[in-house]
Protein backbone atom coordinates (compact mmCIF):
# COMPACT_ATOMS: atom_id res chain seq x y z
CA UNK A 1 0.00 0.00 0.00
CA UNK A 2 2.66 2.41 1.00
CA UNK A 3 4.31 1.78 -2.54
CA UNK A 4 0.94 2.88 -3.93
CA UNK A 5 1.02 5.73 -2.34
CA UNK A 6 4.25 7.08 -2.77
CA UNK A 7 3.44 6.30 -7.05
CA UNK A 8 0.36 8.13 -6.27
CA UNK A 9 2.64 11.27 -4.72
CA UNK A 10 5.57 10.97 -7.12
CA UNK A 11 2.69 11.42 -10.03
CA UNK A 12 0.99 14.49 -7.94
CA UNK A 13 4.24 16.18 -8.14
CA UNK A 14 4.83 15.28 -11.23
CA UNK A 15 1.62 16.66 -13.06
CA UNK A 16 1.70 19.81 -10.88
CA UNK A 17 -1.25 21.76 -12.11
CA UNK A 18 -1.10 20.30 -15.19
CA UNK A 19 -1.54 16.51 -16.98
CA UNK A 20 1.41 14.92 -18.66
CA UNK A 21 0.72 12.92 -21.38
CA UNK A 22 3.74 10.06 -20.49
CA UNK A 23 0.53 9.24 -17.45
CA UNK A 24 -2.31 9.15 -19.29
CA UNK A 25 -2.48 5.82 -20.89
CA UNK A 26 -1.89 3.81 -17.74
CA UNK A 27 -4.44 5.62 -15.44
CA UNK A 28 -7.33 4.94 -17.85
CA UNK A 29 -10.40 2.92 -16.71
CA UNK A 30 -10.52 -0.47 -18.07
CA UNK A 31 -13.34 0.24 -20.82
CA UNK A 32 -11.46 3.37 -22.45
CA UNK A 33 -8.20 2.37 -21.91
CA UNK A 34 -9.40 0.25 -25.39
CA UNK A 35 -9.93 3.39 -27.02
CA UNK A 36 -7.27 5.25 -25.98
CA UNK A 37 -5.63 4.50 -29.80
CA UNK A 38 -8.35 6.49 -31.82
CA UNK A 39 -7.74 9.22 -29.35
CA UNK A 40 -4.07 9.26 -29.22
CA UNK A 41 -3.10 11.02 -32.03
CA UNK A 42 -5.94 14.25 -30.67
CA UNK A 43 -4.97 13.84 -27.10
CA UNK A 44 -1.13 14.93 -28.53
CA UNK A 45 -2.63 17.72 -30.66
CA UNK A 46 -4.71 18.97 -27.84
CA UNK A 47 -1.21 19.10 -25.16
CA UNK A 48 0.73 21.03 -28.30
CA UNK A 49 -1.93 23.99 -27.97
CA UNK A 50 0.58 25.63 -25.70
CA UNK A 51 4.19 25.56 -25.40
CA UNK A 52 4.61 22.53 -23.51
CA UNK A 53 3.78 19.43 -25.96
CA UNK A 54 4.32 17.10 -22.86
CA UNK A 55 0.92 17.82 -20.79
CA UNK A 56 -2.41 19.13 -20.86
CA UNK A 57 -2.99 22.25 -19.11
CA UNK A 58 -6.22 24.84 -19.16
CA UNK A 59 -4.36 26.92 -22.08
CA UNK A 60 -4.45 23.50 -24.21
CA UNK A 61 -8.27 23.20 -23.87
CA UNK A 62 -9.23 26.92 -23.81
CA UNK A 63 -7.33 26.72 -27.18
CA UNK A 64 -9.83 24.03 -28.38
CA UNK A 65 -12.55 25.77 -27.33
CA UNK A 66 -11.31 28.97 -29.37
CA UNK A 67 -11.29 27.48 -32.13
CA UNK A 68 -13.00 25.41 -32.03
CA UNK A 69 -11.80 21.73 -32.59
CA UNK A 70 -14.48 19.11 -32.26
CA UNK A 71 -11.37 16.08 -32.27
CA UNK A 72 -9.24 17.85 -29.39
CA UNK A 73 -12.26 18.65 -27.17
CA UNK A 74 -13.56 15.23 -28.08
CA UNK A 75 -10.43 13.85 -26.66
CA UNK A 76 -10.59 16.16 -23.28
CA UNK A 77 -13.96 14.63 -22.69
CA UNK A 78 -12.61 11.17 -23.24
CA UNK A 79 -10.09 11.80 -20.90
CA UNK A 80 -12.43 13.40 -18.06
CA UNK A 81 -14.73 10.39 -18.42
CA UNK A 82 -11.61 7.88 -18.75
CA UNK A 83 -9.47 8.89 -16.21
CA UNK A 84 -10.64 7.77 -12.78
CA UNK A 85 -11.73 10.48 -10.33
CA UNK A 86 -10.42 8.71 -6.88
CA UNK A 87 -6.60 8.98 -8.79
CA UNK A 88 -4.57 12.29 -8.63
CA UNK A 89 -4.00 12.00 -12.25
CA UNK A 90 -8.07 12.26 -12.64
CA UNK A 91 -8.53 14.79 -10.39
CA UNK A 92 -6.23 16.89 -11.69
CA UNK A 93 -7.70 16.47 -15.31
CA UNK A 94 -10.90 17.12 -13.90
CA UNK A 95 -9.86 20.23 -12.29
CA UNK A 96 -7.86 21.28 -15.25
CA UNK A 97 -10.62 20.46 -17.71
CA UNK A 98 -13.36 22.15 -14.99
CA UNK A 99 -11.07 25.42 -15.35
CA UNK A 100 -11.03 25.63 -18.59
CA UNK A 101 -14.79 25.23 -19.59
CA UNK A 102 -15.15 27.87 -16.89
CA UNK A 103 -13.04 30.14 -18.49
CA UNK A 104 -14.61 29.46 -22.01
CA UNK A 105 -17.80 30.17 -20.86
CA UNK A 106 -17.03 33.63 -19.39
CA UNK A 107 -14.79 34.07 -22.72
CA UNK A 108 -17.83 33.18 -24.43
CA UNK A 109 -19.81 36.40 -23.14
CA UNK A 110 -17.84 38.50 -25.33
CA UNK A 111 -18.95 38.96 -29.41
CA UNK A 112 -15.68 39.64 -30.29
CA UNK A 113 -15.06 41.81 -33.16
CA UNK A 114 -17.88 42.04 -35.72
CA UNK A 115 -17.36 39.94 -38.86
CA UNK A 116 -19.73 41.02 -40.84
CA UNK A 117 -19.65 43.08 -44.08
CA UNK A 118 -21.54 45.33 -46.43
CA UNK A 119 -23.16 43.58 -49.02
CA UNK A 120 -21.98 43.86 -52.66
CA UNK A 121 -24.01 43.64 -55.89
CA UNK A 122 -27.42 42.23 -54.70
CA UNK A 123 -28.03 38.91 -56.27
CA UNK A 124 -31.67 40.12 -56.97
CA UNK A 125 -32.84 42.63 -59.39
CA UNK A 126 -35.81 43.85 -57.78
CA UNK A 127 -35.71 44.24 -54.54
CA UNK A 128 -38.78 43.89 -52.44
CA UNK A 129 -40.22 43.12 -49.15
CA UNK A 130 -40.06 39.26 -48.28
CA UNK A 131 -42.39 39.61 -44.68
CA UNK A 132 -45.06 36.74 -44.86
CA UNK A 133 -46.32 37.32 -41.30
CA UNK A 134 -49.72 38.88 -43.95
CA UNK A 135 -50.11 35.54 -45.88
CA UNK A 136 -51.01 33.70 -42.88
CA UNK A 137 -54.12 35.53 -41.96
CA UNK A 138 -57.78 34.33 -43.23
CA UNK A 139 -57.72 36.86 -45.74
CA UNK A 140 -53.75 37.24 -47.26
CA UNK A 141 -52.36 40.45 -48.29
CA UNK A 142 -49.13 41.35 -49.69
CA UNK A 143 -47.17 44.23 -50.92
CA UNK A 144 -49.57 45.64 -54.05
CA UNK A 145 -46.62 45.02 -56.68
CA UNK A 146 -45.68 41.81 -55.77
CA UNK A 147 -49.90 41.04 -55.66
CA UNK A 148 -49.98 42.39 -59.20
CA UNK A 149 -47.79 40.34 -60.16
CA UNK A 150 -48.87 36.90 -58.82
CA UNK A 151 -52.70 38.10 -59.93
CA UNK A 152 -51.35 38.32 -63.52
CA UNK A 153 -49.48 35.22 -63.84
CA UNK A 154 -52.89 33.63 -62.56
CA UNK A 155 -54.70 34.58 -65.59
CA UNK A 156 -52.07 32.76 -67.95
CA UNK A 157 -53.33 29.61 -66.31
CA UNK A 158 -55.90 28.22 -64.27
CA UNK A 159 -54.09 25.44 -62.33
CA UNK A 160 -51.31 25.66 -60.11
CA UNK A 161 -49.32 23.34 -61.93
CA UNK A 162 -49.77 24.84 -64.99
CA UNK A 163 -48.34 28.54 -63.78
CA UNK A 164 -45.31 26.74 -62.08
CA UNK A 165 -44.97 25.16 -65.47
CA UNK A 166 -44.90 28.19 -67.23
CA UNK A 167 -42.35 29.80 -64.44
CA UNK A 168 -39.88 26.71 -65.32
CA UNK A 169 -40.67 27.16 -69.30
CA UNK A 170 -39.32 30.86 -68.69
CA UNK A 171 -36.22 29.70 -66.76
CA UNK A 172 -35.47 27.59 -69.57
CA UNK A 173 -35.44 30.33 -72.19
CA UNK A 174 -33.40 32.77 -70.00
CA UNK A 175 -30.90 30.16 -69.23
CA UNK A 176 -30.41 29.33 -72.97
CA UNK A 177 -30.59 32.92 -74.21
CA UNK A 178 -27.86 33.45 -71.41
CA UNK A 179 -25.35 31.15 -72.43
CA UNK A 180 -23.40 34.21 -75.08
CA UNK A 181 -23.72 37.27 -75.37
CA UNK A 182 -24.89 37.91 -78.90
CA UNK A 183 -26.59 36.15 -81.24
CA UNK A 184 -24.86 34.00 -83.12
CA UNK A 185 -26.30 30.30 -82.38
CA UNK A 186 -29.51 28.56 -83.13
CA UNK A 187 -30.82 28.43 -79.43
CA UNK A 188 -29.88 32.06 -78.26
CA UNK A 189 -31.75 33.60 -81.34
CA UNK A 190 -34.80 31.45 -80.52
CA UNK A 191 -35.11 32.05 -76.92
CA UNK A 192 -33.63 35.69 -77.51
CA UNK A 193 -37.22 35.88 -79.83
CA UNK A 194 -39.03 33.60 -77.62
CA UNK A 195 -38.55 36.12 -74.61
CA UNK A 196 -38.98 39.72 -76.93
CA UNK A 197 -42.19 38.19 -78.37
CA UNK A 198 -43.91 38.07 -74.67
CA UNK A 199 -43.03 41.89 -74.71
CA UNK A 200 -41.65 44.34 -71.75
CA UNK A 201 -44.53 43.64 -69.63
CA UNK A 202 -44.94 40.18 -69.19
CA UNK A 203 -40.82 39.55 -69.28
CA UNK A 204 -40.54 41.54 -65.91
CA UNK A 205 -43.47 40.04 -64.35
CA UNK A 206 -41.94 36.60 -65.06
CA UNK A 207 -38.19 37.86 -63.74
CA UNK A 208 -39.78 39.19 -60.64
CA UNK A 209 -41.55 35.67 -59.87
CA UNK A 210 -38.26 34.13 -60.29
CA UNK A 211 -36.47 37.03 -58.22
CA UNK A 212 -38.77 35.76 -55.24
CA UNK A 213 -38.00 32.30 -55.57
CA UNK A 214 -34.07 33.08 -56.30
CA UNK A 215 -34.27 35.49 -53.29
CA UNK A 216 -35.16 32.47 -51.05
CA UNK A 217 -33.04 29.53 -52.39
CA UNK A 218 -29.86 31.87 -52.92
CA UNK A 219 -30.32 34.14 -49.96
CA UNK A 220 -31.88 32.47 -47.23
CA UNK A 221 -30.74 29.70 -44.99
CA UNK A 222 -32.83 26.24 -45.72
CA UNK A 223 -34.89 26.76 -42.47
CA UNK A 224 -36.20 29.86 -43.20
CA UNK A 225 -36.31 28.97 -46.95
CA UNK A 226 -38.76 26.17 -46.37
CA UNK A 227 -41.21 28.88 -44.76
CA UNK A 228 -40.77 31.63 -48.02
CA UNK A 229 -41.45 28.86 -50.36
CA UNK A 230 -44.99 28.04 -48.83
CA UNK A 231 -45.29 31.71 -49.56
CA UNK A 232 -44.43 31.86 -52.83
CA UNK A 233 -46.78 28.80 -53.44
CA UNK A 234 -49.46 30.18 -51.71
CA UNK A 235 -49.12 33.57 -53.78
CA UNK A 236 -49.14 31.29 -56.95
CA UNK A 237 -51.95 29.49 -56.05
CA UNK A 238 -53.49 32.74 -55.09
CA UNK A 239 -54.53 31.45 -51.24
CA UNK A 240 -52.65 32.08 -47.53
CA UNK A 241 -50.10 30.03 -45.92
CA UNK A 242 -51.62 27.68 -43.59
CA UNK A 243 -48.54 25.49 -42.56
CA UNK A 244 -49.19 26.44 -38.39
CA UNK A 245 -52.70 25.17 -38.59
CA UNK A 246 -52.83 22.17 -36.16
CA UNK A 247 -55.38 19.63 -35.82
CA UNK A 248 -58.38 18.82 -33.35
CA UNK A 249 -55.38 16.95 -31.25
CA UNK A 250 -52.98 19.48 -31.34
CA UNK A 251 -51.20 17.78 -34.81
CA UNK A 252 -49.61 19.92 -37.08
CA UNK A 253 -51.89 20.19 -40.29
CA UNK A 254 -51.17 18.51 -43.47
CA UNK A 255 -51.54 21.16 -45.55
CA UNK A 256 -48.94 24.71 -45.79
CA UNK A 257 -50.88 26.67 -48.26
CA UNK A 258 -54.56 27.06 -49.47
CA UNK A 259 -56.27 27.70 -52.90
CA UNK A 260 -57.69 30.81 -54.09
CA UNK A 261 -61.73 30.00 -53.60
CA UNK A 262 -61.74 25.97 -53.79
CA UNK A 263 -62.44 25.02 -50.21
CA UNK A 264 -61.74 20.95 -51.99
CA UNK A 265 -58.10 21.13 -52.57
CA UNK A 266 -54.83 22.93 -51.03
CA UNK A 267 -51.14 22.85 -51.21
CA UNK A 268 -47.86 21.23 -49.27
CA UNK A 269 -44.78 22.48 -49.80
CA UNK A 270 -41.65 19.95 -49.66
CA UNK A 271 -38.40 21.92 -50.08
CA UNK A 272 -35.66 19.80 -49.40
CA UNK A 273 -31.89 18.49 -49.82
CA UNK A 274 -30.79 16.91 -52.70
CA UNK A 275 -30.75 13.51 -51.30
CA UNK A 276 -34.07 13.41 -48.89
CA UNK A 277 -36.79 11.83 -49.58
CA UNK A 278 -40.29 13.59 -49.24
CA UNK A 279 -42.77 11.77 -46.68
CA UNK A 280 -45.72 12.90 -44.42
CA UNK A 281 -47.50 11.94 -41.56
CA UNK A 282 -51.20 11.17 -42.02
CA UNK A 283 -52.43 12.27 -38.59
CA UNK A 284 -52.30 15.92 -40.48
CA UNK A 285 -55.50 14.69 -42.50
CA UNK A 286 -59.27 15.53 -40.86
CA UNK A 287 -61.35 16.40 -43.69
CA UNK A 288 -61.89 14.30 -47.30
CA UNK A 289 -59.50 16.92 -49.78
CA UNK A 290 -56.88 16.71 -52.20
CA UNK A 291 -53.09 17.97 -51.57
CA UNK A 292 -51.09 18.87 -53.89
CA UNK A 293 -47.37 18.70 -53.35
CA UNK A 294 -44.95 20.56 -54.28
CA UNK A 295 -41.99 18.91 -54.31
CA UNK A 296 -38.44 21.04 -54.82
CA UNK A 297 -35.44 19.00 -54.41
CA UNK A 298 -31.99 21.05 -54.85
CA UNK A 299 -29.86 20.34 -57.77
CA UNK A 300 -26.53 21.52 -57.47
CA UNK A 301 -23.49 22.64 -59.05
CA UNK A 302 -21.14 19.48 -60.48
CA UNK A 303 -18.43 21.74 -61.90
CA UNK A 304 -16.66 22.76 -59.28
CA UNK A 305 -14.35 20.70 -56.57
CA UNK A 306 -15.84 21.76 -53.60
CA UNK A 307 -17.86 18.71 -51.25
CA UNK A 308 -21.62 18.87 -52.46
CA UNK A 309 -23.76 20.13 -49.70
CA UNK A 310 -27.42 21.66 -49.91
CA UNK A 311 -26.68 23.83 -47.22
CA UNK A 312 -24.25 25.69 -48.98
CA UNK A 313 -27.07 28.33 -50.73
CA UNK A 314 -24.17 28.96 -53.52
CA UNK A 315 -23.86 25.42 -54.90
CA UNK A 316 -27.97 25.19 -55.76
CA UNK A 317 -28.26 25.83 -59.21
CA UNK A 318 -32.07 24.96 -60.04
CA UNK A 319 -34.86 22.91 -58.28
CA UNK A 320 -36.17 20.02 -59.56
CA UNK A 321 -40.08 20.50 -58.90
CA UNK A 322 -42.10 17.13 -58.58
CA UNK A 323 -46.16 17.68 -58.46
CA UNK A 324 -47.53 14.53 -56.91
CA UNK A 325 -51.53 14.44 -55.82
CA UNK A 326 -52.73 12.74 -52.82
CA UNK A 327 -56.60 12.33 -52.01
CA UNK A 328 -57.79 12.09 -48.56
CA UNK A 329 -60.56 9.20 -48.85
CA UNK A 330 -61.21 8.78 -44.70
CA UNK A 331 -59.34 11.08 -43.04
CA UNK A 332 -56.31 10.00 -41.64
CA UNK A 333 -56.88 6.33 -42.78
CA UNK A 334 -57.27 5.74 -46.44
CA UNK A 335 -55.37 7.27 -49.19
CA UNK A 336 -55.33 7.16 -53.27
CA UNK A 337 -52.35 9.22 -55.29
CA UNK A 338 -52.97 10.95 -58.21
CA UNK A 339 -50.43 12.40 -61.33
CA UNK A 340 -50.67 14.80 -63.41
CA UNK A 341 -50.12 15.15 -67.14
CA UNK A 342 -48.44 17.80 -69.12
CA UNK A 343 -51.71 18.50 -70.65
CA UNK A 344 -53.03 19.09 -66.88
CA UNK A 345 -55.24 15.60 -66.54
CA UNK A 346 -55.21 13.92 -63.62
CA UNK A 347 -54.78 10.59 -63.24
CA UNK A 348 -54.48 7.49 -61.19
CA UNK A 349 -51.36 6.93 -59.49
CA UNK A 350 -52.04 3.49 -57.45
CA UNK A 351 -54.79 2.03 -56.23
CA UNK A 352 -56.45 3.42 -52.43
CA UNK A 353 -54.29 2.14 -49.78
CA UNK A 354 -54.63 2.24 -45.63
CA UNK A 355 -52.03 4.26 -44.24
CA UNK A 356 -51.47 3.60 -40.05
CA UNK A 357 -50.84 6.44 -37.81
CA UNK A 358 -47.94 5.87 -36.84
CA UNK A 359 -46.12 5.49 -40.23
CA UNK A 360 -45.51 8.09 -42.63
CA UNK A 361 -46.64 8.34 -46.11
CA UNK A 362 -43.69 8.64 -48.58
CA UNK A 363 -44.61 10.92 -51.36
CA UNK A 364 -43.85 9.61 -55.18
CA UNK A 365 -41.11 11.87 -56.62
CA UNK A 366 -40.25 10.04 -59.70
CA UNK A 367 -39.78 10.64 -63.35
CA UNK A 368 -43.64 10.18 -63.45
CA UNK A 369 -43.83 13.63 -61.27
CA UNK A 370 -41.57 15.82 -62.31
CA UNK A 371 -43.32 18.78 -63.40
CA UNK A 372 -39.48 20.06 -64.67
CA UNK A 373 -36.53 22.11 -63.29
CA UNK A 374 -36.89 25.87 -62.29
CA UNK A 375 -33.56 26.96 -63.28
CA UNK A 376 -31.57 29.99 -61.47
CA UNK A 377 -27.73 29.95 -62.26
CA UNK A 378 -25.62 28.25 -64.66
CA UNK A 379 -22.67 27.27 -61.59
CA UNK A 380 -22.34 28.12 -58.33
CA UNK A 381 -20.01 31.17 -59.49
CA UNK A 382 -22.66 32.84 -61.40
CA UNK A 383 -25.69 34.93 -59.99
CA UNK A 384 -29.23 34.92 -61.40
CA UNK A 385 -29.17 38.77 -61.65
CA UNK A 386 -25.99 38.50 -64.38
CA UNK A 387 -27.95 35.71 -65.81
CA UNK A 388 -30.97 37.57 -66.47
CA UNK A 389 -28.88 40.59 -67.57
CA UNK A 390 -27.00 38.52 -70.28
CA UNK A 391 -29.92 37.01 -71.11
CA UNK A 392 -31.43 40.82 -71.64
CA UNK A 393 -28.00 41.98 -73.94
CA UNK A 394 -29.25 38.88 -76.11
CA UNK A 395 -32.61 40.05 -76.54
CA UNK A 396 -30.78 43.88 -77.69
CA UNK A 397 -33.05 46.87 -78.78
CA UNK A 398 -35.17 49.14 -76.79
CA UNK A 399 -36.12 45.88 -74.96
CA UNK A 400 -32.50 45.88 -73.76
CA UNK A 401 -32.80 50.03 -73.16
CA UNK A 402 -36.22 49.67 -71.34
CA UNK A 403 -34.67 47.27 -68.95
CA UNK A 404 -31.45 48.48 -68.21
CA UNK A 405 -33.46 51.73 -66.89
CA UNK A 406 -35.48 49.58 -64.83
CA UNK A 407 -32.96 47.80 -63.08
CA UNK A 408 -30.98 50.66 -62.29
CA UNK A 409 -33.42 52.87 -60.86
CA UNK A 410 -34.00 50.15 -58.92
CA UNK A 411 -30.50 49.91 -57.62
CA UNK A 412 -30.55 53.90 -57.22
CA UNK A 413 -33.69 53.62 -55.06
CA UNK A 414 -32.15 50.65 -53.40
CA UNK A 415 -28.76 52.92 -52.86
CA UNK A 416 -30.81 56.15 -51.68
CA UNK A 417 -32.75 54.03 -48.77
CA UNK A 418 -29.33 52.68 -48.20
CA UNK A 419 -27.64 55.83 -47.69
CA UNK A 420 -30.20 57.66 -45.66
CA UNK A 421 -30.21 54.83 -43.26
CA UNK A 422 -26.42 54.85 -43.25
CA UNK A 423 -26.60 58.24 -42.20
CA UNK A 424 -29.44 58.22 -39.61
CA UNK A 425 -27.09 56.19 -37.91
CA UNK A 426 -23.54 57.52 -38.20
CA UNK A 427 -24.12 60.90 -38.30
CA UNK A 428 -21.69 61.89 -40.48
CA UNK A 429 -21.22 64.93 -42.34
CA UNK A 430 -20.18 62.80 -45.46
CA UNK A 431 -22.81 60.27 -45.33
CA UNK A 432 -25.61 63.33 -45.69
CA UNK A 433 -23.88 64.07 -48.74
CA UNK A 434 -23.85 60.57 -50.48
CA UNK A 435 -27.52 60.38 -49.11
CA UNK A 436 -28.28 63.51 -50.95
CA UNK A 437 -26.21 62.79 -54.52
CA UNK A 438 -27.87 59.13 -54.02
CA UNK A 439 -31.73 60.40 -54.12
CA UNK A 440 -31.08 62.72 -56.62
CA UNK A 441 -29.64 59.77 -58.43
CA UNK A 442 -32.65 58.24 -58.17
CA UNK A 443 -34.95 60.70 -59.74
CA UNK A 444 -32.89 61.07 -62.50
CA UNK A 445 -33.06 57.11 -63.48
CA UNK A 446 -36.79 57.54 -62.73
CA UNK A 447 -37.47 60.09 -65.33
CA UNK A 448 -34.83 58.12 -67.20
CA UNK A 449 -37.13 54.96 -67.12
CA UNK A 450 -40.52 57.00 -68.54
CA UNK A 451 -38.10 58.28 -71.38
CA UNK A 452 -36.91 54.86 -72.72
CA UNK A 453 -40.92 53.67 -72.25
CA UNK A 454 -42.07 56.55 -74.23
CA UNK A 455 -40.04 55.13 -77.32
CA UNK A 456 -41.48 51.28 -77.22
CA UNK A 457 -44.46 50.65 -78.75
CA UNK A 458 -47.02 50.67 -76.41
CA UNK A 459 -49.79 48.20 -77.48
CA UNK A 460 -47.32 45.90 -77.83
CA UNK A 461 -45.54 46.13 -74.81
CA UNK A 462 -48.12 47.10 -72.41
CA UNK A 463 -47.26 50.65 -71.41
CA UNK A 464 -49.43 52.93 -71.35
CA UNK A 465 -48.25 56.72 -72.96
CA UNK A 466 -48.87 59.94 -71.22
CA UNK A 467 -46.95 59.77 -67.85
CA UNK A 468 -46.48 62.88 -66.59
CA UNK A 469 -42.69 63.69 -65.77
CA UNK A 470 -42.53 67.40 -65.27
CA UNK A 471 -42.21 66.74 -61.95
CA UNK A 472 -39.17 64.59 -62.28
CA UNK A 473 -37.73 67.16 -64.10
CA UNK A 474 -38.09 69.73 -61.81
CA UNK A 475 -36.39 67.35 -59.75
CA UNK A 476 -33.30 67.06 -61.61
CA UNK A 477 -33.20 70.61 -62.12
CA UNK A 478 -32.78 70.62 -57.63
CA UNK A 479 -36.43 72.17 -57.49
CA UNK A 480 -37.62 70.43 -54.70
CA UNK A 481 -41.21 68.98 -54.29
CA UNK A 482 -42.49 69.59 -50.48
CA UNK A 483 -40.81 66.47 -49.32
CA UNK A 484 -37.61 66.89 -50.75
CA UNK A 485 -37.07 70.07 -49.21
CA UNK A 486 -38.10 68.73 -45.59
CA UNK A 487 -35.58 65.50 -46.10
CA UNK A 488 -32.97 68.11 -47.82
CA UNK A 489 -33.60 70.70 -44.55
CA UNK A 490 -33.65 67.72 -41.82
CA UNK A 491 -29.91 66.01 -43.45
CA UNK A 492 -28.56 69.85 -43.89
CA UNK A 493 -29.54 70.72 -39.90
CA UNK A 494 -27.33 67.40 -39.20
CA UNK A 495 -24.75 68.14 -41.16
CA UNK A 496 -24.24 71.31 -39.13
CA UNK A 497 -24.38 69.94 -35.87
CA UNK A 498 -21.80 67.06 -36.89
CA UNK A 499 -19.78 70.19 -38.00
CA UNK A 500 -19.57 72.39 -35.09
Amino acid sequence: MDKFKKLDQLIEQAIREDLAIRIIEPNLKKAPKANYGQYEDDIRSLASNDEDASTISVDDIMAAYSKPDEDELAAANYLDNGLSRNTPAGKEFHNVANKARTDAAAASMKTGASKIKAADKPQAIFQFDLANAGMQEGTPTMSPALKNVFDTIGLEDETLYGRIRKINAFTAKLEMAAQKKGKDTTGNAWAAQQLREMGLVRFTRYVLVLDYINTIVKNMDAGAGAYLFETFLAALAGGNVAGKETTGKGQMGGADFTFGNNPNARGSAKYLKSTSKASQSPKGFEQVEFIHYVIARKILDSTGKAKKSSVDVDQIVALAIYYPVLAVIEPQKRFQFFKVTRSNKVEKDGSPFDQPLDKQIMLPSTQENLLGTLSLVTTNTDKYRELVERAVVTIGGKFEEAFDSFKGAFDSVAKAKETVGVYSTSGKASDGDKAIDAMLAYKAALAGVFEKLAGLDSEEDGYEAGVDTSKLAENKENKFIALDKLIEAVILEEQKKGNQ
